[in-house]
């Protein structure tokens, strides 16, 4: 009797205690507030900032060549020479074909 007696003064002072430890541990790290959770979702906020950074970037490149289309005559025909291969009567379109290197 002082054998079980012996053993459960040792579970409730060493083994409790450490189950105690482990689950906090698991439960900061784990689940949908963990850290691991956390670490997570700042990782996708900070590519995702970054991303509209590009976008606005993008936008503001765009925005610039359509005000030189609308604005300038000689922008328009050099759109249109080197996106549709037109171009006015009498000129001549140079095309060249570059292989990359192997």
């Amino acid at each position: 009797m002082t054998l079980s007696r012996a053993f459960i003064q040792r579970l409730k002072w060493n083994i409790l205690p450490a189950a105690a430890v482990i689950g906090t541990v698991a439960f900061a790290f784990g689940g949908n507030e963990g850290l691991l959770r956390r670490h997570t979702l700042k990782q996708r906020l900070l590519a995702t900032e970054d991303m509209v950074i590009r976008v606005k970037h993008e936008n503001r490149r765009l925005r610039a060549e359509v005000r030189a289309l609308q604005d300038s005559p000689d922008a328009l025909r050099l759109a249109v020479a080197e996106h549709l291969l037109q171009a006015e009567t009498g000129a001549t379109i140079y095309r060249f074909h570059l292989e990359e290197p192997q």
